[in-house]
């Protein structure tokens, strides 16, 4: 079973916040957390704007202090962002379509966490760079940067639609605990590359942007798990015969 829950970063505006419930309701969406919300999340405005379904979720939402802590929370997460990789780094920015990420993530099991930024300034590179994966709505490049609210419906409406689709095989996706061992093995092994050193923190990235992507399977996790350990094994292997030669 695949579980979404739909969070809100640092909301600045309690009718975004009823908004945006009252959009899950609309795509039968229920889990709703915010994060540090500047505002009052229970304010009249957001019961007002949020309507009777959307304020059966308010009722219910979680609200955590910190962004890191939440991260930890679901096996994958995707950030969401309008800014486009012509202006920014290209290897962070490598994002999924709304309908690439809907057409996709209904094969797997798992807790996913979609993540909405602030409504004045969005995600920080820093912050976007915590994410496994990044889902971008093509817009103009003129003006790409949506509202809330906006955005969300039609992240909803695109998952909405495609959980309707009656051909899926399911796939058991790694859980949380895996995909940090698979961070860091993969880190390991960049860090024994015979590459340059100011090159290894994009190739991680550039892995990670796969992971992402990919939704990696418990049978995948396995057998890329035993491929980077044999490679990481082989590279210092080399390193220290050469060593022993000279």
């Amino acid at each position: 079973m695949i579980d979404f829950y739909i969070v809100f970063v640092e909301p600045e505006s309690e009718d975004n916040i009823g908004a945006l419930a009252r959009v899950m309701a609309n795509f039968d969406f229920k889990n709703l957390i915010l994060v540090n919300p500047k505002v009052n999340p229970y304010g009249d405005k957001v019961k007002i704007v949020a309507r009777e379904k959307g304020w059966e979720i308010i009722k219910n939402m979680k609200i955590y202090n910190s962004l890191d802590e939440v991260i930890d929370l679901f096996d994958i997460n995707y950030g969401t962002t309008g800014v486009s990789s012509k202006m920014g780094n290209e290897v962070l920015r490598n994002p999924l379509t709304p309908r690439e990420f809907a057409n996709s993530i209904y094969k797997y099991d798992g807790k996913i966490g979609i993540f909405f930024g602030r409504e004045s300034k969005g995600f920080s590179n820093e912050e976007l760079n915590k994410f496994d994966g990044i889902i971008t709505i093509p817009a103009s490049e003129e003006y790409p940067i949506m509202n809330i609210t906006h955005s969300a419906a039609i992240i909803l409406y695109e998952l909405f639609i495609s959980k309707n689709n009656p051909i899926r095989k399911v796939f058991k996706l790694i859980n949380n605990q895996e995909r940090k061992y698979l961070y860091k093995m993969f880190k390991d092994f960049v860090d024994v590359l015979p590459s340059q050193d100011y090159r290894k923190p994009f190739i991680y990235r550039g892995l990670r942007n796969l992971i992402g992507k990919a939704l990696i399977t418990k049978r995948e996790y396995s057998l890329l798990m035993g491929m980077l350990r044999i490679a990481k094994e082989n590279i210092e292997n080399c390193r220290k015969n050469k060593n022993q030669t000279l």
